[in-house]
C-alpha cells in the first residue's frame, strides 16, 4: 500500500510525481515515497514533505525539479506543525518556538531584517487614504497602467527578492520576548500565533483584524485615567464626548473601506478579487488581536479570512465576498474587526475544527460538518450566508478535512473520502474528469488503488539429480526436510509479523491536505497517534503525582466545576501549585485548560498499559489508576493510604456487583454515567454514593435520577 497520493495541479512540480510534462493529474496517483510523513504543506511555487524525524523536510519546486531534503537548525527540538500561505510557511516546534521560510513581502513570517521596511500605523494610514484615492480614479489610468505593467511587475519581483528567505529563520520577536507558541495558522498573506496563555497575535496583510484598531492606544490611556475621571465629572463628560467621536469617526473610516471594497467588487467581473489592489494595513511586526484568551484558531493557506474562539464566542474577520464568514445578512463586505458570529453566540464548546478556502468555510460542531459561502467558485449555486450543515455527512463522524481554494475533501473515521467543490480549473477532486462537484461525492481510492503494492512470495525450487547415489540422495532429503522445517518457522513467524503489521495498518489513518488547487491524501500511522496521545496522558499523570495530597481533592473539584475553593488559603494553595507547573494567570482563569483535562482523564480511562493497580470485584479484575480514585473518593483515599506501595491489588468487600463497581469507577474517570445500565445498576449505584464517599456525589445522584426517569 502506498504512503501517499496525490492529484490535480502538478505545473510546479508540487505532486511530488515523476511524470514528464503532465501539468494536470485527474486521478489519485501514488507518491514514490518508501516510508510513511509527518505532514504535508504547500505554496504557489512549492510543496514540503516532513519526514519522520521531524527535523527534516523533503521540498520540490518547479525551478529545482530534484527533491531536495532540508534541516532545521533546531538542536533536540522536534517540528510539531507546519502551516503555509501563498507564498510562505511557518514551522512551530515542541519548544514553542516559530520558524519563518520563503516571502516576507507582506510581512507575513513577523521577521525583521535590514531589506525589510517596517512602517508605523500613521504611515499606513496615509498610504490607505492616497491609494483609495487612486483606486477612484482607476479608470482614467488604466491605459498608463497596462502600458507600465511590466515596468511594475519588474519593480515588484525586486522588492519581492529583498524580502525573501531561502533557508528557515527562527522569529526573534517572540523568542526575544521569551513567548511561547502552542499553535500556528497561515492564510493567504498573513500569520497567525496561538501562545500558551491564549493570546493571539498577527503579522502580514489580508485577514487580520484587531479589536483595538486603530485607537488601541487611546483606549490604554483612558483606562488609566479612570481614577482621575471619577475625581473630576467634568473630565470624565468631556472625555465620553471625545470618545463618541472618536467612534463616530472609526464607524465612518470603517464604512469608506467597506464601500471602497463593494466598489472594487464592482469593478472587478472576476469571481476572485485581486486583493493587492485593495491597499489592506501591513504589518511587519506581530501585533496583539485581542486581550481575551482565545482557545482555537482556523485554518486555511488560501483563503483571505479568519476564524478565533474566544470566551465560547465565535469571531470571524477578513473577506467576505461569498458569504463565507457566516454572519448572515448580505455579503460583499470586508470586516477589519472581529464579528461576532451570532449563531454561535456562547455555544462553541462542540466546534473541533474550522477550515477555511478562498470562497467557503468547513465548521465540525460535534458529529456535524457545516458549511457557509461558496463551495466551488465555477458553479452557479447560491451563496450560503450562514452556517449550514452539509446533508450528506449528517451526523457522520469525521476524523479531519481540508479546504483548498475551492475544493474540499473529507475524510470519516470509517476511512471514507469525500470530495467536493472547483474540480474544472486542474482536476483537483481526482473524479478523472474536470466536472465540478457541488455535493460531497465518495472518492474510491483505498479500496481500490490502495491496494497496488503485491506481496511477493518466494517460491525456493530444488531440483534433483537423478544419476546421483541413494546415499546422497538420504542426505539431500534429510537437509531439504530440515530446510522445509526450518522455512516453515521462518514463515509462521513472519505470518505472525504480517499479522500484527497488518492489525496495525488496519488502524492508521488517512489525512487530507488540499493545496491551492491540488490534492494529497497521507497515511498516518497508529503508532504516531499512539505516542502524541502517551506523551499526552503522561503529562497528565505526571502532574497528578506532584500534587500534595491535602491539594488532591481541592484540585479535582476545580477540574470537574470550574470554582475555586471558599477558603483563601486553599485557593492561594491551589493558584500557587498551578502556578509552580507553568499555568499562567489566564490560563487559571480560562476554561481551555480544564476541559482539556477533563478530556485527558476521560482517555486515561481507556489507557490499561499506564494503570498501576487492580481492584478485585467478584474475582473479576478492574484496573485503576491511584491518584484517581485517591483524589475522589474519600473510601479509596484512606484505603490507599492505609497500605503499603508493594501492595498492587485489593478485594471489593462491598457486596455490591461487578457492573456497578464497574461503573462507579468509570464515573470517577468521566465524570459522566451510560444511559443504558440496569435499572438494579442505578439502584445500586444510589445506595453506593454514601458508602464510597464520593467528592460532588450531588453531580451522581441527578444523573441517576435522570437516566432512572428517562426508562420510565
Amino acid at each position: 500500500m502506498a504512503n501517499i497520493y496525490s492529484w490535480g495541479n502538478n505545473e510546479n512540480n508540487e505532486l511530488f510525481q515523476e511524470l514528464d510534462n503532465e501539468k494536470i493529474v485527474k486521478v489519485p496517483q501514488p507518491v514514490n515515497f518508501e516510508e510513511p510523513i509527518r505532514n504535508i504543506c504547500s505554496t504557489l511555487e512549492s510543496t514540503i514533505f516532513l519526514l519522520p524525524n521531524q527535523k527534516q523536510f523533503l521540498e520540490t519546486t518547479k525551478k529545482e525539479k530534484k527533491k531536495k531534503i532540508e534541516e532545521l537548525n533546531i538542536k533536540n527540538d522536534r517540528i510539531l506543525k507546519i502551516k503555509s500561505g501563498i507564498n510562505h510557511y511557518l514551522f512551530l516546534t515542541n519548544n514553542g518556538k516559530v520558524y519563518g521560510y520563503k516571502s516576507n513581502e507582506f510581512g507575513q513570517l513577523g521577521i525583521q531584517n535590514e531589506n525589510t521596511k517596517d512602517e508605523d500605523d500613521d504611515e499606513n494610514k496615509n498610504k490607505t487614504e492616497k491609494k483609495n484615492e487612486m483606486i477612484e480614479e482607476k479608470e482614467k489610468k488604466k491605459k498608463k497602467e497596462k502600458e507600465n505593467l511590466k515596468e511594475k511587475e519588474k519593480e515588484k519581483e525586486k522588492e519581492k527578492k529583498k524580502a525573501y528567505f531561502h533557508k528557515p529563520i527562527e522569529n526573534a520577536w517572540f523568542s526575544a520576548k521569551e513567548i511561547k507558541i502552542k499553535e500556528i495558522s497561515a492564510s493567504e498573506n498573513s500569520s497567525y500565533f496561538l501562545t500558551n496563555e491564549g493570546l493571539l497575535y498577527a503579522c502580514g496583510k489580508g485577514a487580520i483584524g484587531f479589536f483595538d484598531e486603530p485607537n488601541q492606544e487611546k483606549e490604554k490611556e483612558k483606562e488609566k485615567g479612570k481614577g482621575k475621571e471619577k475625581e473630576n465629572e467634568n473630565e470624565k463628560e468631556k472625555s465620553l464626548e471625545e470618545n463618541q467621536e472618536e467612534n463616530q469617526n472609526e464607524t465612518k473610516r470603517e464604512i469608506e473601506r467597506e464601500n471602497n471594497f463593494i466598489k472594487l467588487i464592482k469593478e472587478d467581473q472576476e469571481d476572485l478579487i485581486d486583493f493587492k489592489e485593495f491597499n489592506l494595513p501591513v504589518y511587519h511586526e506581530p501585533k496583539l488581536i485581542t486581550n481575551q484568551t482565545v482557545d482555537l484558531i482556523s485554518r486555511g493557506s488560501s483563503s483571505r479570512h479568519f476564524f478565533f474562539i474566544s470566551e465560547n464566542n465565535l469571531y470571524a474577520c477578513g473577506a467576505n465576498e461569498f458569504g463565507q464568514l457566516g454572519l448572515g445578512g448580505e455579503s460583499n463586505n470586508y470586516y477589519f474587526t472581529p464579528k461576532l458570529v451570532f449563531i454561535f453566540e456562547k455555544s462553541c464548546q462542540n466546534i473541533q475544527l474550522i477550515s477555511c478556502g478562498r470562497s467557503h468555510t468547513l465548521l465540525l460542531n460535534g458529529d456535524s460538518l457545516l458549511i457557509s459561502g461558496k463551495a466551488s467558485l465555477n458553479c452557479s449555486e447560491n451563496n450560503i450566508l450562514d452556517f449550514q450543515p452539509i446533508l450528506e455527512l449528517h451526523k457522520t463522524p469525521i476524523f479531519h478535512f481540508s479546504s483548498g481554494i475551492s475544493h474540499s475533501m473529507v475524510v470519516t473515521q470509517k476511512k471514507k473520502i469525500f470530495v467536493f467543490g472547483s474540480n474544472c480549473d486542474k482536476g483537483q477532486l481526482g473524479l478523472q474528469n474536470t466536472v465540478n462537484q457541488i455535493k460531497p461525492f465518495e472518492l474510491q481510492i483505498i479500496s481500490s488503488s490502495g491496494q497496488l503494492d503485491e506481496v511477493k512470495n518466494k517460491i525456493n525450487t530444488n531440483n534433483e539429480d537423478e544419476d546421483e547415489d541413494e546415499d546422497e540422495d538420504e542426505n539431500k532429503n534429510k537437509t531439504e526436510n530440515e530446510n522445509e522445517n526450518e522455512n516453515e518457522n521462518e514463515n509462521e513467524n513472519e505470518n505472525e509479523n504480517k499479522t500484527q503489521d497488518e492489525n496495525e495498518n488496519e488502524k492508521d489513518m488517512w489525512v487530507p491536505y488540499c493545496g491551492h488547487n491540488s490534492s494529497f491524501l497521507f497515511r498516518y500511522p497508529y503508532r504516531w497517534i499512539k505516542d502524541v496521545e502517551n506523551e499526552r496522558l503522561n503529562k497528565a499523570i505526571n502532574l497528578l503525582k506532584t500534587i500534595n495530597p491535602d491539594l488532591q481533592i481541592t484540585f479535582f473539584n476545580w477540574i470537574y466545576t470550574g470554582s475555586f475553593p471558599h477558603g483563601k488559603s486553599l485557593q492561594e494553595k491551589l493558584i500557587n501549585f498551578l502556578k509552580q507547573v507553568g499555568l499562567s494567570g489566564q490560563e487559571i482563569e480560562s476554561k481551555s485548560f480544564t476541559s482539556g483535562f477533563q478530556n485527558d482523564i476521560k482517555a486515561l480511562y481507556y489507557d490499561e498499559h499506564s494503570k498501576d493497580f487492580t481492584i478485585i470485584v467478584n474475582k473479576q479484575p478492574i484496573k485503576v489508576h491511584k491518584i484517581i480514585l485517591l483524589a475522589r473518593s474519600n473510601l479509596y483515599r484512606s484505603m490507599f493510604l492505609s497500605i503499603t506501595e508493594d501492595i498492587k491489588q485489593v478485594n471489593d468487600y462491598s457486596g455490591r456487583s461487578y457492573q456497578t463497581v464497574h461503573a462507579l469507577i468509570k464515573y470517577l474517570y468521566t465524570d459522566e454515567l451510560d444511559n443504558d445500565l440496569p435499572k438494579k445498576v442505578l439502584d445500586e449505584l444510589a445506595e453506593a454514593v454514601e458508602y464510597y464517599q464520593l467528592n460532588e456525589n450531588s453531580q451522581l445522584y441527578q444523573q441517576i435520577k435522570f437516566i432512572q426517569n428517562m426508562k420510565k
